[in-house]
């Protein structure tokens, strides 16, 4: 038995549905659960997001994972790649899940004034955000 329940299943291929260009996920994980949660999550998308599970050093030095568990998460669509790190567990599976369609393009309608998108469009090189969340 998996991790996703049927519902799980159910609401996930309907919600990855929506994807219009693949995401494509690197992740580096000790342990062996965390990849069979990311292979279910990722088989519930039609292919449409490709997970790769690698080793620490390949993490680091070809995608930027500074830390395990950690995902490298990045799509055609987007300038850059989004690291998300630790497991993705109650509330941060929705957050995960939310990423996943950002990068796949599913919520590309999201209304911003032409002064915001001319503002990031003149963004120059890398940015650093970081997000903590504790249980509880």
């Amino acid at each position: 038995m998996g991790f996703l329940g049927d519902e799980d299943v159910e609401q996930l291929t309907e919600i990855f549905a929506k994807l219009e260009r693949e995401v494509k996920i690197a992740l580096v994980a000790e342990e062996k659960e965390l990849g069979e949660l990311m292979r279910e999550v990722a088989g519930t998308s039609g292919g449409k997001i490709v997970l790769t599970e690698v080793g620490a050093d390949e993490g680091k030095a070809s995608h930027g994972i500074e830390r395990s568990p950690g995902m490298a998460l990045s799509s055609d669509g987007a300038k850059g790649k989004l690291y998300f790190y630790g497991h993705p567990l109650g509330y941060e599976m929705a957050t995960l899940v939310a990423v996943m369609l950002d990068l796949g393009g599913a919520t590309d309608d999201v209304e911003l004034s032409e002064g915001t998108r001319d503002r990031l469009s003149a963004v120059q090189g890398g940015v650093h955000i970081q997000v903590f969340s504790t249980p509880g």
